[in-house]
């Protein structure tokens, strides 16, 4: 299945842009950064990308009821997203009772909270809505994580 998200591109820039001046006030202050890390891949919810899923024939697992928000399609095993009970095909709603419909959206509520801060997470998983408390942690660099999905 080839999914075109291009058109996601430019908010996501927009948000590394902004991410920037944290960035460097972070570096002068702690000669350092750390980026918060929750452990997910996602896609957000469009009428095409739940059509694709909900169609696709060897999909029996995973049934897409929700018009919106971001679908987590990947998972790293041990990080804070599978410690705290989030799984693949969970729909996150909501972050900090703040609605999520885009991955930049995400990014900036979790880079605003930074490592080590709660994050209240509103998921759909089944057609039920469930609340997950999510830590974030510093990234791990590219040698310390686990490809396997959780």
């Amino acid at each position: 299945m080839v999914i075109d998200f291009s058109h996601y591109l430019l908010p996501a820039y927009a948000t590394v842009l902004s991410i920037h001046q944290r960035i460097a006030q972070e570096l002068i202050t702690e000669g350092k950064v750390e980026y918060p890390y929750l452990g997910i891949e996602m896609l957000p919810i469009t009428p095409e990308i739940k059509q694709r899923i909900n169609n696709y024939p060897n999909n029996s697992n995973l049934r897409i009821e929700a018009e919106q928000g971001l679908l987590i399609v990947r998972i790293i095993s041990g990080s804070p997203a599978a410690r705290s009970g989030l799984r693949i095909g969970d729909v996150i709603q909501e972050v900090n009772n703040q609605p999520v419909t885009t991955p930049s959206q995400l990014l900036q509520i979790l880079d605003k909270s930074g490592v080590g801060s709660n994050l209240q997470i509103e998921a759909l998983r089944n057609g039920q809505t469930l609340q997950f408390t999510v830590r974030p942690e510093p990234l791990p660099s590219p040698t310390n994580t686990n490809p396997n999905n959780s």
